[in-house]
């Protein structure tokens, strides 16, 4: 899934995501983070009105990727992307919907949901969750946009992008 113009990638492998997971949280614990980490955690419960990790998180399968594609300007953000095998579609996109819905409706607003080319895009407004939470090689991901190519959940800052990562794979 990644274009022939990938200027970086860093691919992470899990095996099993909660078996990782797990062990992520121990060595947060270990290396004396627990505070920092719970109290990011805690902002983005309070931010997402609904279970972090159940929706965020518990989806994923056994690889990650982020990659940044060569970019026309020095923005490089907005050529950012991530990339999670997802344990099974179905579930994964209806637990990002729910989570979608739910921080929507916690902010007034409508969820954003565009139809290209026959796949839904939506924008997960979750701040910079993933970088925060799961793994810094995910900082540059803001408020990402997301759909699903095959089993994977693609994403990315903005619609534009994801529409030339659909395009790029589609070709």
């Amino acid at each position: 899934y990644m274009p022939s113009n990938t200027a970086y990638f860093t691919f992470l492998g899990f095996g099993n995501f909660n078996t990782f997971r797990k062990q992520q949280l121990a060595l947060i614990e270990a290396t004396k983070r627990k505070y920092s980490h719970d109290k990011k955690m805690s902002q983005y419960q309070e931010l997402f009105n609904c279970d972090a990790e159940e929706h965020a998180l518990n989806w994923i399968g056994s690889q990650a990727a982020f990659f940044i594609s060569e970019p026309s300007s020095e923005k490089y953000e907005q050529n950012a992307y991530a990339i999670f095998e997802a344990l099974n579609p179905v579930e994964a996109r209806e637990r990002l919907i729910t989570l979608q819905k739910s921080i929507c409706k916690k902010q007034g607003k409508e969820p954003e949901i565009e139809v290209f080319k026959e796949y839904e895009i939506r924008k997960l407004p979750i701040g910079r969750f993933y970088g925060d939470i799961l793994s810094e090689a995910f900082a540059m991901m803001h408020d990402p946009y997301f759909t699903l190519l095959d089993d994977m959940v693609i994403m990315a800052n903005s619609v534009n992008a994801l529409r030339t990562q659909i395009n790029t794979v589609l070709i």
